[in-house]
Protein backbone atom coordinates (compact mmCIF):
# COMPACT_ATOMS: atom_id res chain seq x y z
CA UNK A 1 0.00 0.00 0.00
CA UNK A 2 1.79 3.14 -0.89
CA UNK A 3 2.02 5.83 1.02
CA UNK A 4 3.45 8.82 -0.74
CA UNK A 5 4.60 9.39 -4.66
CA UNK A 6 7.91 11.76 -4.95
CA UNK A 7 9.22 12.54 -8.27
CA UNK A 8 12.77 14.13 -9.01
CA UNK A 9 12.82 14.21 -13.04
CA UNK A 10 12.14 10.53 -14.34
CA UNK A 11 12.74 9.00 -11.21
CA UNK A 12 10.14 8.22 -8.56
CA UNK A 13 10.06 6.26 -5.64
CA UNK A 14 7.32 4.97 -2.65
CA UNK A 15 7.25 5.26 0.52
CA UNK A 16 5.77 2.26 1.74
CA UNK A 17 4.99 0.25 5.20
CA UNK A 18 5.90 -3.72 4.94
CA UNK A 19 3.11 -6.16 4.94
CA UNK A 20 5.07 -9.07 6.57
CA UNK A 21 2.68 -11.41 4.40
CA UNK A 22 5.30 -14.33 4.69
CA UNK A 23 3.41 -14.81 8.17
CA UNK A 24 0.42 -15.42 6.80
CA UNK A 25 1.85 -19.03 5.49
CA UNK A 26 2.72 -22.19 7.15
CA UNK A 27 5.89 -22.04 8.07
CA UNK A 28 8.44 -24.04 5.73
CA UNK A 29 5.85 -24.06 2.80
CA UNK A 30 7.39 -22.82 -0.57
CA UNK A 31 5.11 -19.63 -0.77
CA UNK A 32 6.92 -18.86 2.91
CA UNK A 33 10.09 -19.01 1.64
CA UNK A 34 9.50 -17.19 -1.81
CA UNK A 35 7.71 -14.35 0.43
CA UNK A 36 10.82 -13.86 2.81
CA UNK A 37 13.31 -13.21 -0.21
CA UNK A 38 11.67 -9.65 -0.42
CA UNK A 39 11.71 -7.04 2.47
CA UNK A 40 8.10 -5.63 1.50
CA UNK A 41 6.73 -8.93 2.30
CA UNK A 42 9.56 -10.93 4.73
CA UNK A 43 8.59 -12.19 7.87
CA UNK A 44 12.31 -10.98 9.11
CA UNK A 45 13.35 -7.48 10.73
CA UNK A 46 10.24 -6.35 12.31
CA UNK A 47 11.13 -2.88 13.38
CA UNK A 48 11.88 -1.80 9.97
CA UNK A 49 8.44 -1.28 8.75
CA UNK A 50 8.99 1.26 6.34
CA UNK A 51 10.75 1.23 2.90
CA UNK A 52 11.09 2.69 -0.75
CA UNK A 53 10.29 1.08 -3.88
CA UNK A 54 10.73 2.30 -7.29
CA UNK A 55 7.66 3.52 -9.48
CA UNK A 56 7.74 0.30 -10.93
CA UNK A 57 7.26 -2.05 -7.78
CA UNK A 58 10.86 -2.64 -7.61
CA UNK A 59 11.93 -2.27 -3.92
CA UNK A 60 15.02 -1.04 -3.23
CA UNK A 61 17.46 -2.11 -0.73
CA UNK A 62 16.80 0.54 2.32
CA UNK A 63 14.12 -0.55 4.62
CA UNK A 64 13.34 1.95 8.72
CA UNK A 65 12.13 1.71 11.98
CA UNK A 66 10.08 4.89 11.40
CA UNK A 67 8.25 6.68 7.95
CA UNK A 68 9.83 9.86 9.11
CA UNK A 69 13.85 7.98 8.73
CA UNK A 70 12.17 6.70 5.80
CA UNK A 71 11.03 10.14 4.21
CA UNK A 72 14.37 12.18 5.82
CA UNK A 73 16.58 9.10 3.46
CA UNK A 74 14.67 9.59 0.38
CA UNK A 75 15.18 13.20 0.42
CA UNK A 76 18.77 12.88 1.33
CA UNK A 77 19.34 10.02 -1.45
CA UNK A 78 17.22 12.69 -3.73
CA UNK A 79 19.42 16.06 -3.22
CA UNK A 80 22.65 13.77 -3.65
CA UNK A 81 21.62 12.53 -7.20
Amino acid sequence: MPLERHTKGAETMRTIRRTFEALKHEKGSEERRRLNLSWVTSEYLPSLRYGLVEDDGTPTCWTYNTKRECEAKRLEREAQS
